[in-house]
């Protein structure tokens, strides 16, 4: 029997696993719009400023994935 941490755990790992798989197996990170919080900001290693939104975020990870 799983506890509902454990539950909760599994359930994390699979949207992350679905996330990444939609930009690096399926070249679809358009699609990372239904993953991404309206206010999310992400630091990168290779941007000189935060993202700051959803769009710019999802902006971002196209521009990986096309570079």
């Amino acid at each position: 029997m799983s506890t509902i941490a454990e539950e909760a755990a599994s359930e994390v790992w699979a949207t992350v696993v679905a996330l990444n798989k939609l930009w690096t197996v399926d070249g679809r990170p358009e699609r990372l719009v239904d993953y991404f919080a309206p206010e999310m900001v992400a630091i990168t290693p290779t941007d000189p400023q935060r993202r700051e939104g959803r769009a710019a975020c999802v902006a971002g990870w196209t521009e990986f994935v096309h570079a």
